[in-house]
């Protein structure tokens, strides 16, 4: 209620007037990781707001105009939550004080359990992080009515014994002094996390329907809550938004560009096309070639050291799915729009794949030059009819296609226009058609790139005004997470696998069997470990758990509507190869997302295990069989060993989001 009424507050409340938190992130602790977070250029992006927000009639001034500017600032005035960077004394003389009286009479009001875990973990108040005998320090910048300041850290930097991501374990007393100076000193009217993302939202507590005694609950107080979200992770965005009460505003991902070859790389591609062409015409040359090709191949680690020969049709086809890759370029700048080659690339890598009814842009041109794309793709080694290597005319695709969306794009071409000056295949009605449709989906697309609103939506959300939902997840992958700066909606975890992505999971898996049978003389494995996790399975829609049934020859039956209803078995005719086994871990976000899928899961193990077949044909009942041996000789009794047997999903505990490896890595004394 109170929460409620503090956002009418802010909702009426002059801007002059209004109180702002900026809360940022350095982990780990260190000044190269200061405004850390996912895909964004923190201190560019602040700036950017900052100045906006003074337009707008905020009371702000005196803040660095650069982000060089700004790191100069904090490193010099020490103001990062972090004790063991710099001494103690140092960071008194530019931190807010809060007295060791005023701490105790809030800690006080803490729930009893809370208190009790807290001494249990830290001491008594003040303890030992970021304080002294008078005063817990919190360091911040203040300019008008902006606060900036760094989210205390977990307290694992200080005592390694710790873990970061561990939600049994109860923030330090700085911690709690930090979020109640924000909004009882500093009276904040509204807290702004600024990127991805932060450690309130795993602090302790329940997952859902928060109580009293939870600390993202208590912490948060009753101030209205906003934070500065990548539109990427919709897994851990959703944690944020159930447990801190965050109306989330997300940015977009960085800017993306085909990787193409470089240095040694490219001059292997420009060595194997000669190789090509002297193969016929000298024998002799272009062995000496080849000689060169691999020992280029093995300095670059393409090839094992060893290697006495290569194929180099592998080689060829291995560097061009490289030069086809698509990678970040730099950093996003929150409110950033895409122009010129930027847009051009980003919409390429979309448009690159079918999506439902809308053909790829690469397949209808490479109808032009009557190819299938996907296999000329898949074989660039190949020789065509008129001599031509496959790879070569998928890079006159590529080109042609980045050629026809900059005609459109950047010089605003009519689309007949466009396709009449650049494409040079000849296409069918059919072909056109299905051209011309993906170029109106790409203008569409670039519309929206071209006009960002992340900050417009921010100054929104400023004013508790309504941000629109958005969807979550990989915008390349899913092209209605455009136009960023909305309020991140995931979607329904219950319909994960969707068909879609278990057919793109068969294919993986099919691949994955292909590739160990050609590398162990034609034999098929007989267990595959597979990591699932909440973030790639929300970006593929499950393709991975798709992955998974396939290997164990297990099928999903649907609905009308659609929806996974139950589970059945693939038979072995039609499965053309043995049950495999797989050994799934599973990573705490994805626990608590997917519990449905994590049931069907289990239920398709032990319909696996509980088959009819010979072992040689059912790896999973061969492995679960030897299991349950093993389990009853340790004096395990039948029953348990048997339900122990086919267990295959393992993953952290109900109180963790991790293994806590990397934490340790952080933490460990140096040797």
């Amino acid at each position: 209620v109170l929460r409620t009424r503090n956002c009418l507050k802010l909702k009426f409340k002059a801007n002059k007037d209004k109180k702002v938190a900026f809360i940022l992130f350095n982990y780990p602790p260190g000044k190269d990781t200061l405004g850390s977070a996912g895909n964004l250029a923190t201190f560019d992006s602040l700036i950017k707001l900052l100045d906006r927000m003074r337009e707008e009639g905020y009371t702000v001034s005196g803040y660095p105009r650069t982000r060089h500017e700004f790191i100069r600032l904090i490193t010099k005035k020490n103001v990062v939550n972090q004790g063991n960077w710099t001494s103690l004394a140092r960071l008194k003389e530019s931190s807010f004080k809060v007295s060791l009286s005023d701490y105790t009479d809030w800690f006080s009001l803490l729930p009893e359990k809370c208190r009790k875990e807290m001494v249990a973990n830290w001491g008594d108040p003040p303890g030992s992080i970021m304080a002294d005998e008078e005063y817990l320090y919190v360091p911040g910048l203040q300019f008008g009515n902006i606060f900036i300041g760094f989210q205390p850290a977990r307290g694992v930097h200080a005592d390694p014994t710790k873990t970061y991501h561990d939600t049994a374990l109860p923030p330090h007393h700085q911690y709690y002094a930090f979020y109640r100076f924000v909004e009882k000193v500093f009276e904040a009217d509204v807290a702004l996390h600024f990127g991805t993302h932060g450690t309130l939202e795993f602090l302790p507590g329940k997952q859902v329907a928060l109580s009293e005694s939870c600390y993202p609950d208590i912490f948060m107080g009753t101030m209205p809550h906003l934070y500065l979200y990548t539109c990427s992770n919709p897994s851990e965005a959703m944690i944020a938004k159930r447990r801190s009460y965050a109306t989330l505003v997300d940015y977009m991902t960085p800017p993306m560009i085909v990787s193409d070859l470089y240095g040694s790389f490219a001059q292997m591609e420009t060595d194997i096309h000669s190789y090509y062409q002297l193969e016929s015409q000298s024998p002799v040359r272009a062995n000496e070639l080849k000689e060169k090709i691999l020992n280029d191949a093995r300095e670059n680690n393409l090839i094992d050291i060893e290697a006495k020969d290569a194929d180099i049709n592998k080689l060829y086809n291995d560097l061009s799915e490289m030069k086809g890759s698509m990678m970040t370029k730099g950093v996003h700048v929150m409110g950033t729009s895409l122009i010129g080659d930027d847009l051009v690339d980003y919409v390429l890598g979309i448009v690159r794949f079918d999506r439902g009814e809308l053909s790829s842009l690469h397949k209808s041109l490479a109808l032009g030059y009557g190819l299938d794309w996907e296999e000329t793709r898949k074989n660039p080694s190949k020789v065509l009819e008129g001599g031509k290597l496959a790879g070569v005319i998928c890079d006159q695709v590529n080109q042609e296609a980045r050629s026809l969306l900059a005609e459109v794009l950047v010089n605003n071409s009519p689309i007949k226009k466009a396709v009449k000056k650049q494409v040079r295949g000849k296409l069918n009605r059919e072909a056109a058609h299905k051209l011309t449709e993906t170029l109106e989906f790409a203008v569409t697309l670039g519309e929206r790139l071209s006009n960002n609103h992340e900050i417009d939506h921010m100054i929104r959300a400023l004013n508790a005004e309504y941000v629109s939902p958005g969807l979550g997840g990989n915008p390349i992958r899913s092209p209605g997470v455009i136009p960023t700066g909305r309020n991140t909606f995931q979607f329904d975890p219950n319909l994960i696998p969707t068909p879609l992505a278990c057919r793109r999971g068969e294919e993986v898996a099919r691949q994955v069997v292909e590739c160990y049978q050609k590398e162990n003389e034609d034999r098929f494995p007989e267990t595959v470990a597979v990591v699932l996790w909440g973030f790639e399975t929300m970006k593929t829609q499950g393709e991975t758990i798709g992955e998974i049934f396939h290997l164990l020859g297990i099928r999903t039956k649907r609905s009308g509507l659609g929806d996974m209803v139950g589970l059945e078995t693939i038979p072995l005719e039609e499965l053309d190869r043995p049950r495999i086994d797989v050994a799934v871990e599973i990573c705490g976000i994805f626990r608590d997302t997917f519990p449905v899928a994590l049931r069907y899961l289990d239920r398709a193990f032990r319909l696996a295990a509980s088959l009819d077949e010979p072992d040689d044909k059912n790896y999973v009942k061969k492995h679960a069989k030897a299991i349950q041996k093993a389990l009853e000789k340790e004096g395990i009794p039948r029953e348990q060993a048997e339900q122990l047997s086919v267990a295959r999903i393992f993953g952290p505990s109900a109180s963790n989001y991790g293994t806590d490896v990397t934490c340790l890595l952080y933490t460990s004394p140096s040797p």
